[in-house]
């Protein structure tokens, strides 16, 4: 079977156009955020929200991989993807435990890309595209990204400025 590569690599366009700017978002008011969805008992969590956020925005590849895996006829790659990220990833997390919560958090930043990473080599394998393909479908979605939250960012940085940062 053959798959058009320029049909998966506008998928992670639209998705990216979605994801990355509502990350950003949250990132910057995850304060606001969390006290409205989880309460004010949460506070402090909403410092592991941004860093949760960022690595997130690696995970775009995600989405993609078992459709892409099976309609390519490479099923049993979905498992061949796991079974190299994983363990590597478990060890991270393992590792990170020992020294707390904020560590683990922190390791996303290591783990998410790295799986994500995993399944885009797995990607390529069943419908090939270059990487300057991927860059030039992401751009759009990273000037998106900075031209929303570039606005929001002014936002609060105003409402500091004008002493109501309490609505942050």
């Amino acid at each position: 079977k053959t798959l058009s590569n320029a049909l998966w690599i506008g998928g992670f366009s639209l998705l990216t156009a979605v994801l990355w700017p509502a990350l950003a978002v949250l990132a910057l008011f995850a304060g606001p955020v969390v006290a409205i969805v989880l309460g004010d008992q949460w506070s402090s969590a909403s410092s592991f929200v941004p860093v949760i956020a960022a690595s997130a925005a690696f995970s775009f590849p995600a989405f993609f991989t078992y459709p892409v895996l099976v309609l390519a006829g490479h099923v049993r790659q979905t498992v061949t993807c796991q079974a190299v990220s994983l363990p590597l990833c478990v060890l991270i997390v393992f590792v990170a435990a020992h020294y707390g919560l904020e560590a683990v958090v922190w390791s996303l930043l290591l783990t998410v890309p790295l799986q994500n990473a995993t399944a885009l080599y797995f990607i390529r394998r069943a419908v090939p595209f270059g990487w300057s393909e991927l860059a030039a479908a992401l751009r759009s979605s990273a000037l998106l990204t900075v031209a929303t939250a570039l606005p929001a960012a002014t936002a609060m940085v105003t409402l500091h400025a004008l002493g109501a940062s309490s609505l942050l």
